[in-house]
């Protein structure tokens, strides 16, 4: 799959892409390497903004040594993963060239096509439901196991509990997904909003997938 598929309507594809941090240096840079080369491989500009929750490993200074040009904010470590992201797509919003929004966790290492295939996969949904997607990328840990993805609701009395979805070759939907690895279309924020900084840590991703299904977004992993 190419990226030159992307988007009818919303131009030349670029990313801006958020990450947020606390004391695991060499996992964000390696995080951030290979999100520059996969972003590299599928020919995308890339910006990134990187919100490190008051690291004192040497975060924050190895990011601004290795990246300058990532736009770095600082929190007080009480931010945790839900409030820094929110923060960190506050800031992003301002920002003026990008289609795409991509979540990416600070220990998740994209692979080289990982951006290409997101992308590919936004246009080829948005295609055949003639409306915003949101694509989640599924993980997987050292043994090549799906570690997150997606979920779907059992239904009836459980339709709080959810299946994973992630692990299969073709695209799948879900009614929840974890926030490891997610790109959001520009309309598609722009309808559902930012992340709820009311959660610290958990939920966030859980509530803004629901969000995003009350507003008519489909989400794919």
């Amino acid at each position: 799959c190419s990226s030159d598929l992307v988007s009818d309507d919303a131009g030349a594809p670029a990313i801006v892409a958020l990450l947020a941090c606390h004391d695991r240096r060499e996992q964000t840079l390696a995080a951030l390497h290979a999100l520059h080369a996969s972003a590299a491989a599928a020919g995308v500009p890339l910006d990134v903004v990187v919100v490190d929750d008051g690291s004192r490993d040497g975060t924050a200074e190895a990011v601004r040594a290795a990246y300058p040009q990532v736009q770095l904010l600082n929190g007080d470590g009480t931010l945790y993963w839900c409030r820094a992201m929110h923060r960190a797509m506050a800031h992003a919003m301002a920002l003026p060239r990008w289609t795409h929004m991509l979540w990416l966790n600070d220990d998740t290492r994209l692979v080289p096509g990982a951006i290409d295939t997101l992308l590919a996969q936004d246009t080829l949904q948005r295609r055949r439901l003639g409306a915003p997607v949101i694509v989640v990328g599924a993980t997987a840990d050292a043994q090549g196991r799906c570690s997150y993805g997606g979920g779907v609701s059992e239904g009836g009395w459980r339709r709080l509990r959810y299946r994973r979805v992630g692990g299969s070759p073709a695209p799948e939907r879900c009614d929840v997904f974890n926030g490891n690895c997610v790109l959001l279309p520009r309309d598609g924020v722009q309808r559902v909003g930012l992340l709820d900084p009311a959660y610290e840590h958990a939920m966030g991703d859980t509530d803004y997938a629901l969000r995003a299904a009350a507003a008519g977004i489909a989400c794919i992993v």
